[in-house]
């Protein structure tokens, strides 16, 4: 009998404890990931403005280009036009290095929290039309 008591009071002990112990899991998890946050956080603070205001600003000049491209019906020529900009982008130091910052925090939470960074090749994409987007 003294032995069943036990063995309840055991288990009731380890259940009341339960939560606190799934909690501290949880803080601790958070902690990281907060931590991890503040990594990336710094990292993407290290890029380099007046290089990634130059990317955007060709961006911004290739996309005018595609969409005349597109409103003259030459779909094939502006699908080249995106694909070989795409690929210069992503191979720029700017897109690497925020690659590099995506990745600190991929560990923590699982995956990218940068959707669209990650190194796999375009040949995805290519199935994609980018004169569907206007």
């Amino acid at each position: 009998m003294k032995n069943h008591a036990l063995k309840a009071n055991m288990l009731v002990t380890l259940l009341a404890f339960s939560p606190a112990f799934v909690l501290a899991q949880n803080e601790e998890q958070m902690k990281r990931m907060m931590e991890q946050a503040q990594k990336a956080q710094t990292c993407m603070e290290q890029i380099d403005r007046s290089k990634l205001e130059a990317l955007a600003g060709k961006a911004v000049l290739v996309e005018a280009d595609i969409e005349l491209l597109c409103d003259a019906g030459k779909r094939d020529e502006a699908q080249r036009q995106g694909m070989i900009f795409a690929l210069k982008m992503s191979q720029s130091d700017v897109a690497k290095y925020m690659r590099k910052c995506s990745r600190i925090m991929a560990g923590a939470m699982g995956t990218s929290f940068m959707p669209g960074m990650s190194s796999r090749s375009l040949d995805g994409i290519a199935d994609d039309h980018v004169c569907d987007s206007y």
